[in-house]
């Protein structure tokens, strides 16, 4: 089926138009999630897990979802405000060297960044971390208070 030349252009203008406004949601949602304005500056659509984030009084949890991401590819940092949770994403093809031809891919392969403020104290003798299922589960016990008695 032949298209009239214009509709040619204005089905390649929205397709265009499309593709902008997905790389600023894409950068919205980045900076959202704590990434730097730096980030993703190709327009390339960035991968970030999914974090959840509870306090109770006796300590954080914090639960990634980091699937396909090896143990070895993570990196847990505390400061006294935050921790922040590195890693990457590898292809699952990149174990099959070079006779892998790889003819279609969605899933997105990347590096990420996330950053979690930490409100009190963080006993960094009791942290906890588990990788199981896909899924990153990080303890953060707070530090108790000291009693002092009077003498």
């Amino acid at each position: 089926m032949n298209r009239p030349r214009r509709v040619t252009e204005s089905i390649a203008t929205v397709e265009r138009m499309k593709r902008q406004i997905n790389g600023v949601l894409d950068r919205t949602i980045l900076l959202l999630q704590g990434g730097s304005p730096d980030d993703n500056l190709m327009g390339a659509p960035a991968w970030s897990p999914a974090i959840d984030v509870l306090e109770t009084q006796q300590q954080y949890l914090i639960c990634l979802d980091v699937p396909g991401v090896e143990r070895t590819d993570i990196n847990i940092e505390l400061t006294p405000e935050r921790m922040i949770i590195k890693g990457v994403r590898n292809p699952p093809w990149s174990k099959e060297g070079p006779s892998c031809q790889v003819l279609s891919t969605e899933r997105l392969s990347t590096a990420f960044e996330r950053s979690v403020q930490l409100g009190g104290q963080i006993d960094q003798e009791e942290i906890l971390t588990s990788l199981e299922s896909g899924v990153l589960r990080i303890v953060l016990p707070k530090k108790r208070g000291r009693t002092i008695t009077l003498s």
